[in-house]
């Protein structure tokens, strides 16, 4: 094959002049002296690659000041294999940087390469004498059509050569004879076939090609967009569904980032920097999830495949989130595409699932269909016979029109029992239930684009409720309308403005015996507020003074009312970045300030324990981070944040440890500095913690977060993270630790793809123990530092119509002790097998 560059004069395509505005090109100058190469600039077409003529490929490649190649983009298209083989082509080559006045300058330059056909015999092929060889490409295990495909003819020493379509389809007239057929796709082995071709007869054959690399777990990139947040972390694909330890579920990869901590290791919910878990928002879509972890160690209550992306920000979150002063946690779902056919069967030790993707054609509409049944029970009963435990959940998406205009309609749910034989009955008798929650939504959405307004309308219907045994039930309506406008009012400044509001209804109701603690936990009058109207406003802008600034300065107001009270927030909040260093490295620096407001909370999320004991107030949280992000080549990438949060009041607060006096009052016997393991409780019977739980407290924490982070799909991926913090309250005009600070915590993830379709995983964590009370004070001793390993492993089978992935996933490989208490300890291994089937 013979290969010949243009005319080695590299067209030039923009100069970045040192005393124009920042960023922006202008025309070449006389005395600007262009890039030069440094060895051959000639890209080769791949190996067995056939062409019929002559072919010819442009990108535009951004030259830095430095002679490296820093952007690579197609600006003239030779189709789908010569394109990716000049992206990837031209990221090696090296220059002399272009001059301007003697100074090294970064230019964009055009470069083309034209593939020349090998000298070859052509096939000739007469009508009359042919038969007819229909091809179709299809992905192995998917059945997906193979686009834009090569396809080479070969017989005897002539050949020719046909390019595909979206389609995968061929329709090739060939002579009567024994033909050497040749497929070359992108990200796929070569296929090598032999056909038979019989005069006048037609013949239709499928070929099932294989990927070179596969990743069961599909990432599709709808968009990009330009990074505006200051402490966020977003998982996709692998990163949020084979971590090891966490079960295949993408919200559990939360507790391995910078900043969370947990209360246990085998409970979900996160501690985000010292705040207690129902101070951070759970969303799916942007809508709050009042249970978003099954019961125990259960998985969240979204079936994995559902959620496309996690967005978690541990603090210094914009106005678009209201209501919370811990972290957000956002789970993406994304809409199936037009041509999506997907039906995958799980299944593993704990529960049984199916999804399936799926156009409605006569209805113009695109489905994703989603439930699981969970059954630990079967494993609890092994452990504790007398007791029961169930659950399922289910989702349903269905999207019609396009990215310009269109509508969706979201239904999710699910429900938790957890059931027991009471004391004094035999083992045969029947459980009866002591805790049940529930929840349920329906989501509607439009959105259009007209011009530079962006409109997104959202109104949710929701049902929550829980029962504690047969005592006390509670249970909510509400309908909370989302409203969102975005508008380029030039290109240096958006402007986004939005409305929330939320009407809720709720009831409760108790036996003669009494609602117990459930009641004593929604407020001084033992009930919840009947009804509850909330209203909230925002204003954003995004400004741009030039390509390396982007200031995002936003405040939102939020009015709660019951019929009896009113509270109102005003959030203002300032967040920052500036690009330091552009290129390979790129350096940006970041910061954020701003108030946050919420109403009060249960300790952890439960359905209807939400916006309880209204009289008491709003939470309130000052939190500023500063920090920096450093991206590397070969992606690699670095984060390091500080943070200081002060949080006055703080209602509900998680504390478990006992008080000073309740350590003395134990009587004679103990020790000093002895750590009780009993806790006395008041002449009510409800613990006297209880007491403090309900009081306003007052709270701060500081810290430094650290992660790197590898991005890779077919090599080494995962990330390194680091928190050292301290999270303190305020007890009698004393800084003591909060009852679960924890001042390191390190989690180290690893992915590794394999040969053959193999892949293997790890995870390391080590954090160090909560503070305990002795009798020598509050927080002055502490439990043990405990350390754990996870391990998976992964394996796909491909066969021609489906594709099977099983896996084995087992937490604290080890059988590592966690203390929870003095003289309690915890040792364990959590293992599952599991199987997905993809059709």
């Amino acid at each position: 094959m013979i290969m010949r560059i243009a005319p080695l004069v590299i067209a030039l395509a923009g100069v970045l002049h040192p005393f124009a505005a920042e960023g922006q090109p202008t025309s070449a100058a006389p005395d600007l002296s262009p890039p030069v190469p440094l060895g051959d600039a000639i890209i080769r077409a791949p190996q067995g690659l056939v062409l019929d003529a002559p072919k010819a490929a442009t990108v535009r490649i951004r030259v830095d000041e430095r002679g490296e190649v820093q952007r690579v983009e197609i600006t003239e298209s030779a189709g789908l294999v010569l394109d990716e083989v000049m992206l990837t082509g031209a990221t090696w080559f090296t220059f002399e940087p272009a001059r301007h006045k003697g100074k090294p300058v970064p230019v964009d330059i055009n470069f083309t390469q034209i593939f020349e056909p090998s000298p070859q015999k052509d096939l000739v092929i007469a009508p009359q004498e042919s038969g007819v060889l229909q091809l179709h490409l299809e992905e192995r295990g998917t059945r997906k059509p193979l686009a834009f495909a090569t396809v080479i003819i070969i017989a005897g020493d002539a050949r020719t050569t046909h390019e595909g379509d979206e389609s995968g389809v061929f329709e090739l007239a060939l002579p009567p004879g024994q033909v050497r057929v040749e497929v070359i796709a992108s990200d796929f082995e070569p296929f090598l076939q032999n056909e038979e071709i019989v005069k006048d007869e037609r013949r239709a054959v499928s070929y099932l090609l294989e990927r070179a690399s596969r990743n069961p777990y599909e990432v599709i990139v709808t968009g990009e967009r330009v990074r505006t947040e200051i402490s966020q972390t977003s998982l996709r694909g692998r990163d949020i569904k084979q971590v090891p330890g966490t079960f295949g579920d993408p919200f559990r990869v939360i507790q391995t980032l910078p900043g969370v901590s947990s209360i246990m290791s085998l409970l979900p919910f996160p501690v985000v920097r010292g705040s207690s878990p129902g101070n951070t928002g759970f969303l799916i879509d942007g809508v709050r999830v009042p249970l978003l972890f099954h019961l125990l160690a259960g998985p969240s209550v979204i079936h994995p495949e559902f959620i496309d992306e996690i967005v978690f920000s541990p603090g210094a979150f914009p106005v678009e989130y209201g209501g919370y002063t811990g972290g957000i946690v956002d789970g993406k779902t994304r809409s199936a595409r037009k041509d999506e056919r997907r039906v995958e069967l799980d299944l593993n030790f704990f529960q049984a699932g199916l999804l399936v993707r799926q156009p409605i054609e006569p209805l113009g509409l695109r489905a994703t269909v989603a439930g699981r049944v969970g059954y630990p029970g079967l494993i609890l009963s092994l452990a504790s016979p007398r007791t029961g435990l169930s659950y399922w959940d289910y989702q349903a998406r269905f999207d019609g029109g396009d990215r310009k205009s269109g509508y969706t309609v979201f239904v999710f749910g699910a429900r938790d029992g957890l059931s027991a034989i009471p004391d004094g009955l035999p083992d045969d008798a029947d459980k009866e239930p002591v805790l049940r929650f529930q929840f349920h939504r329906l989501d509607l959405r439009y959105h259009h684009q007209v011009g530079p307004l962006e409109g997104n309308y959202q109104l949710t219907f929701g049902y929550d409720d829980s029962l504690s045994g047969e005592n006390a039930e509670l249970s909510s309506l509400n309908i909370t309308p989302r409203l969102r406008w975005a508008v380029e009012l030039m290109p240096e400044l958006d402007l986004r403005i939005g409305i929330d509001l939320l009407a809720r209804h709720s009831d409760f109701t108790a036996n003669e015996d009494g609602a117990g603690p459930i009641a004593d936990l929604l407020g001084t009058d033992g009930e919840p507020t009947n009804t509850l109207y909330n209203g909230g406003a925002l204003l954003e802008a995004f400004v741009k003074p030039s390509e390396r600034w982007v200031i995002r300065p936003g405040v939102r107001v939020d009015i709660y009312h019951d019929t009896n009270l009113r509270h109102v927030a005003v959030d203002p909040r300032l967040l920052a970045r500036y690009r330091l260093l552009e290129g390979k490295p790129e350096l940006w620096l970041k910061a954020g300030v701003g108030l946050y407001h919420q109403p009060p909370r249960f300790t952890v999320p439960l359905p209807g324990l939400d916006q309880i004991a209204f009289e008491k107030g709003l939470l309130e949280s000052i939190q500023t981070t500063v920090g920096a992000e450093l991206r590397l080549a070969k992606s690699w990438s670095i984060d390091v944040q500080t943070y200081v949060n002060f949080m006055d009041p703080i209602f509900y607060d998680l504390q478990i440890n006992p008080s000073v006096d309740n350590v003395l009052n134990q009587g004679p016997g103990g020790l000093p500095g002895e750590i009780p393991i009993e806790l006395p409780t008041d002449d009510d019977g409800v613990d006297d913690r209880l007491d403090e739980l309900l009081a306003a407290a007052v709270g701060r924490s500081y810290g430094v977060e650290v992660l790197l982070r590898r991005e890779s799909i077919d090599g080494l991926s995962g990330w390194l993270s680091y928190t050292l913090s301290r999270s303190e309250r305020d007890r009698d005009g004393s800084w003591v630790s909060f009852d679960f600070d924890r001042s390191h915590i390190l989690n180290l993830v690893l992915g590794l793809p394999l040969p053959r379709r193999w892949h293997v995983g790890l995870r390391g964590q080590l954090q160090t123990g909560r503070p305990l009370t002795t009798t020598t004070g509050l927080s002055s001793a502490r439990t043990g530092t405990f350390v754990r390993f996870d391990l998976r492993v992964d394996k796909t089978a491909i066969w021609n119509d489906w594709l099977l992935d099983f896996y084995i996933d087992v937490s604290n490989a080890v059988l590592a002790a966690e203390e929870l208490a003095p003289e309690q300890q915890l040792r364990y291994v959590l293992a599952t097998l599991g199987f997905r089937a993809l059709f």
